[in-house]
């Protein structure tokens, strides 16, 4: 794990969470083979981060689930499985989440 990471992790409200659901997930994108490139690694870790802070304060984002209706099933469902690690999150964070995955799917 790179310091970038490192840093963003650390800036966390809760950084042994962060820690703690950025390395299932990097777990589970190898088992998956999802290889991101670092730039999309380090977005999405920025972006996992940010969602367990809302978690933390309540923070819910006005996502409209028509916006995303030609995103994979795939991604959608990986994207809810992290709003469930996260936990105390809308749901519908996964599909605002899912946009990374279906970036790195486009990029293969």
């Amino acid at each position: 794990m790179g310091d970038d990471i490192r840093q963003i992790i650390q800036a966390c409200k809760k950084p042994e969470k962060a820690q703690a659901v950025i390395e299932w997930l990097a777990e589970r994108c190898r088992s998956d083979g999802i290889p991101f490139e670092d730039y999309r690694w380090k977005s999405l870790v920025n972006h996992v981060c940010a969602m367990i802070d809302r978690s933390l304060t309540g923070e819910i984002l006005d996502i409209d689930p028509e916006l995303f209706r030609d995103v994979s099933a795939d991604s959608i469902m990986l994207s809810k499985n992290i709003v469930d690690v996260v936990g105390g999150i809308a749901e519908e964070e996964k599909y605002l989440l899912s946009i990374h995955f279906e970036g790195v799917k486009e990029s293969i």
